[in-house]
């Protein structure tokens, strides 16, 4: 007994000595591993949208996950518009975090137009069945529709939630500033639960299929603002001990998940598989955002922060030089992807069917994809031309 007690003790105290040898140092303004998990999601993004399944979705889940890469890029962007637009504010004035917020929100308005015409024309060319086009007069009809936020389109829509997102967080802002934390998220609250018991009406004006519904999503974006914003606050709460218990929970949170998802709910008793899968796809239905979902965006968040923070040296030492770029560089690095997207559209019915050799050469199609793009931003390709 004795030994075993020594023998966990000087488990206990190497991992300590080691974690507290690896784990983030700031150096910078810049929380680096913020970049760091945005290029893990730009990657996981792009693997579940280049081609069809392959090897690598049999990894990121392929967009069926109760959490997808989206989400994480939600809350990144809430957390740094809270961190961001408080100095603006402080040092600037709300009449300065307007100004920014609007031409932020109006540039993305514009890249997800450009983006949707880009879409919308190589899948014409491509006789794509999803363009939902096949005369010019579809082609203004969708691009009226999606303009005059009335249709999100495709890979684009992604582009206008965050417009819509950012054109109305200079409010959260506002609120914030003047101590209202409580206000802004009953206000947040009571769209999501709206959203939940009525879509068709919460949607307005988006129709009731466009999942990324600003409605719903905001409410990961407005707390994730109110941590950025209190972020000193925050930090100081969290002591090691409950850095630590969070990082737990979190983990097997996420572990209990990835089983249930994995099994397909076949690690239950017989009978109570089908019941769970029933009420697993209720709780996390992706298209418009169920508690479940909300649930699983907490803890994977939680723990891969965490993870980033404990062991940040060995994971930026050998990954950092592929997700730092994608991530720093983030709406260049989606905005290039989606040609991509069209183009394995296209090609990818030619090697289909083929069992394990269609799940490799998609795979590769997905990582020479990554790496053209990662490519492209170290280059600076039309960086003078597309946002970056």
């Amino acid at each position: 007994m004795g030994t075993t007690r020594f023998t966990w003790g000087k488990i206990s105290s190497f991992l300590m000595v080691f974690i507290e040898r690896v784990r983030y140092r700031a150096t910078t303004k810049r929380d680096e591993r913020l970049d760091l998990l945005r290029g893990f999601c730009m990657t996981v993004m792009l693997f579940d949208h280049i081609g069809e399944d392959s090897l690598l979705n049999k990894l990121t889940g392929d967009a069926k996950f109760y959490i997808s890469a989206a989400e994480g890029f939600i809350c990144i962007s809430g957390f740094i518009f809270g961190v961001i637009y408080r100095t603006i504010g402080e040092r600037d004035g709300m009449s300065t975090v307007w100004r920014k917020a609007l031409h932020r929100a109006f540039s993305l308005y514009l890249v997800m137009l450009a983006s949707t015409l880009v879409l919308i024309c190589g899948g014409v060319i491509a006789h794509l069945s999803w363009t939902q086009v096949s005369t010019l007069s579809d082609l203004g009809g969708v691009l009226w529709r999606v303009a005059t936020i009335q249709q999100m389109y495709r890979l684009s829509r992604i582009l206008m939630m965050y417009s819509l997102l950012i054109l109305v967080a200079p409010v959260g802002i506002w609120l914030l500033r003047n101590g209202r934390v409580g206000l802004l998220l009953a206000i947040s609250w009571a769209l999501y639960i709206g959203y939940q018991i009525s879509p068709r009406i919460f949607s307005f004006p988006l129709s009731v299929d466009a999942y990324f519904s600003p409605t719903a999503y905001q409410i990961i974006f407005v707390h994730l603002m109110a941590l950025g914003y209190h972020r000193k606050a925050v930090a100081d709460f969290f002591t090691p001990q409950r850095r630590l218990a969070l990082f737990v929970v979190s983990a097997l949170s996420l572990g209990a998940m990835i089983l249930v998802f994995a099994s397909e709910g076949r690690i239950m008793p017989q009978p109570l598989v089908d019941p769970l899968n029933f009420w697993v796809g209720k709780l996390f239905y992706r298209d418009l955002f169920r508690p479940g979902r909300l649930v699983a965006v907490v803890a994977t968040v939680s723990f891969a922060y965490l993870l980033v923070t404990y062991l940040w040296t060995p994971i930026q030492q050998g990954l950092g030089w592929l997700l730092m770029p994608l991530g720093s560089y983030s709406l260049y690095a989606y905005t290039m992807h989606m040609p991509f997207t069209v183009l394995f559209d296209w090609l990818s019915p030619m090697w289909e069917d083929h069992g394990f050799l269609s799940l490799l050469i998609n795979a590769i199609a997905q990582v020479a994809v990554l790496l053209t793009i990662w490519l492209m931003v170290r280059r600076r390709i039309l960086f003078r031309i597309f946002p970056n």
